[in-house]
């Protein structure tokens, strides 16, 4: 099994990801399945690392384990010199002063975005959070020129989510990411949920983005063709593992 070499310094480093979830039973006869086990790669600043894989290799357990949306049974995470987490060592840091450098575009357009708040609201809720907004007139022409930038029309700031197609949303989930100018951004399964011409414009989009705000990403997907477009190596997944490296 090829994993890749470590060396000091990468933007990204995971080494010995673990993650379990209980199967069953109580005390000491409950059962888990192990849904990432052993797992290390890097990422360099810069760089897109495409993770691809069957249906329910584990994919999507790593990138929401990294951002500490389920907490890790084992293994250690550091981002820009920064240890996020460090199991064995006992070591985690506070989340929210680096969620803003760290975000995720999810899979389904659908399911991810509130149907009760309008575009520009979903855009501009990070800033907000975050209250990197400043007053309303510049938090406004920081969220047209995201659309902008994603390629929607400045008109679609008022519309719902229902009033949008599914490339259309996706593209609001990925302003939505990207309005808090992230350091890292992991794409789950950005296309999967659309038809195959609206994967390729979506797919373009990426292309661009990664010059134009330099990401660093990690894109997940189980279609080695459409990771192929927007990766310069490819980490291969089977059963919780990395099994290959593709260059």
């Amino acid at each position: 099994m090829r994993q890749g070499k470590f060396m000091d310094g990468h933007f990204v480093e995971v080494s010995h990801l673990r993650q379990y979830f209980l199967a069953g039973g109580w005390g000491k006869g409950r059962t888990y399945s192990r849904a990432v086990e052993d797992l290390s790669f890097y990422i360099d600043r810069g760089e897109t690392l495409g993770l691809v894989g069957a249906s329910g290799c584990g994919k999507t357990t790593v990138a929401r384990t990294l951002l500490r949306l389920y907490e890790p049974m084992g293994g250690r995470f550091v981002f820009d010199g920064q240890v996020i987490f460090d199991v064995k060592n006992r070591q985690y840091a506070p989340m929210f002063p680096i969620r803003k450098r760290m975000q995720l575009v999810f899979q389904d357009p659908y399911a991810s975005l509130n149907p009760r708040m309008t575009v520009g609201d979903i855009v501009g809720e990070g800033m907000d959070v975050h209250k990197m907004a400043g007053d309303k007139r510049k938090r406004q022409e920081q969220i047209m020129g995201m659309l902008e930038l994603v390629k929607l029309d400045k008109s679609y700031v008022n519309r719902y989510p229902h009033e949008l197609s599914g490339g259309q949303r996706q593209r609001v989930g990925i302003a939505r990411a990207l309005m808090v100018h992230p350091d890292f951004l992991i794409c789950d399964e950005p296309v999967s949920a659309l038809d195959m011409s609206v994967q390729t414009q979506i797919l373009e989009l990426f292309r661009e983005l990664q010059e134009k705000c330099r990401l660093t990403c990690l894109f997940i997907s189980h279609d080695l063709s459409a990771v192929r477009q927007v990766a310069g190596r490819i980490a291969v997944m089977r059963e919780g593992r990395i099994v290959d490296m593709l260059e």
